[in-house]
């Protein structure tokens, strides 16, 4: 192989997850006010893979080899995700194999790894017609039906010390850190937008409980402390900022990647979207009448949040609600005004409801805020090649009118 065309021969053996991050680079500038104006750098976001690898004997020695002599080369790794099953076998002095999907990925000139076991081949695709591939060179060794073939990702080692823990004399797990060459990121198109919410999109994913949302409240406020006297209090923001933490587990290979087409598509945190909170905000204590907009709840203190102009209020960021029904059904409205009536507090909608629900149809209600993410990173954490979990953050923003 030419200095284009290193193995690196090395594959995820599962002890701990693959992390594999996407990540954009954004610079919002927030004014005192709160108000933001967002500038990206980046169209397609920069790809990192992190895993270990169990490395036995002539794999090891390579891998030795290519950190002592070539280490600041860039060098092809199988992606340890994304790979398709081989359905004949490629025998030595061969150079065409039936595989059982042909994935974005695969394409003529693409280059492409097989494994078996431990041991690896890297070669460059000459033609496809499903379902056989065919390569520019023959292959040197026997690869049996079964075999993985991985897409080749073009990488640089992202550190340049590296650790080997030696479990016997010729086996070594060695965490590998790869960042993917920009120039050769290879990407599948970015799905088309899905559901929208006045004139924005609308993530839809809900998070799971199994672990907790995490909240955090920003007000702005500053102190000046002349050093005598009292301190004086300025809260100068329009608004309070929410950033909402949320777990997703258990996520198979389609989930995952809409929630990374969705976050392309906001490149990080550039675009602003719709996202409920997930929690239970507001309690409907009536119906929900049919040819009505009057969502009530109980007491006045949504009321006095949504209203009090003395510092910044609620009702610039809470302007939408979701309904989650138990049927699975989920409804969204902007709220109009909110006012009193016989000691409650009433949401009027924009709209009118289309059927009468009942407080027992309802799961739970949620503020729809007007959102971006609170990071250019996300981390998907594969637990298997097929299951995978990531976090993300939502930072509520003044809900505007789209211009």
């Amino acid at each position: 192989m030419t200095a284009q065309q290193l193995l690196i021969p090395v594959r995820a053996n599962w002890t701990r997850p693959v992390r594999q991050t996407y990540e954009f680079r954004t610079d919002p500038m927030e004014a005192q006010t709160g108000h933001e104006t967002r500038r990206r750098y980046r169209s397609t976001p920069r790809v990192a893979l992190e895993f270990d690898a169990m490395l036995v004997r002539t794999p090891f020695r390579n891998l030795e080899r290519y950190w002592m002599n070539r280490i600041d080369e860039l060098g092809y790794v199988g992606n340890p995700v994304e790979f398709v099953t081989t359905l004949s076998a490629l025998n030595a002095g061969d150079d065409d194999m039936a595989v059982d999907d042909i994935p974005y990925w695969l394409e003529n000139d693409a280059f492409v790894i097989i494994g078996y076991g431990d041991y690896m081949e890297l070669f460059e695709v000459a033609g496809i017609i499903a379902p056989n591939v065919t390569m520019k060179v023959i292959s040197t060794n026997d690869w049996p039906a079964g075999s993985r073939l991985y897409k080749a990702e073009k990488v640089r080692v992202d550190r340049a010390q590296q650790s080997f823990s030696m479990l016997t004399r010729a086996t070594a797990v060695v965490p590998m850190k790869l960042r993917v060459d920009p120039v050769s990121t290879i990407l599948p198109t970015v799905g088309a937008v899905g559901s929208t919410f006045d004139s924005r999109e609308l993530f839809e994913k809900r998070p799971n409980l199994a672990d907790e949302i995490d909240l955090e409240i920003t007000s702005g406020l500053e102190s000046v402390d002349y050093g005598f006297g009292t301190v004086a209090t300025f809260s100068p923001k329009l608004i309070v900022s929410r950033d909402y933490r949320a777990t997703f587990v258990g996520r198979t290979q389609v989930e995952v990647q809409e929630t990374v087409d969705f976050f392309r598509r906001m490149y990080g945190r550039q675009k602003e979207f719709y996202a409920p909170t997930g929690l239970a905000d507001l309690l409907p204590i009536s119906n929900l009448t049919v040819g009505t907009a009057v969502l009530t709840v109980a007491g006045t203190l949504d009321y006095e949040m949504m209203n009090d102009t003395t510092v910044a209020n609620s009702s610039l960021v809470n302007r939408a609600v979701w309904l989650t029904l138990r049927d699975g059904t989920t409804i969204q409205k902007k709220i109009n005004s909110v006012t009193t009536s016989g000691g409650n507090t009433r949401f009027n909608m924009t709209t009118n409801w289309s059927s009468t629900i009942t407080p027992a149809q309802i799961a739970y209600v949620s503020y729809l805020p007007l959102c971006r993410f609170g990071t250019d990173m996300l981390e998907v954490e594969w637990l298997t090649a097929s299951v995978a979990q990531y976090d993300l953050v939502f930072h509520t923003l003044e809900a505007l009118d789209a211009e």
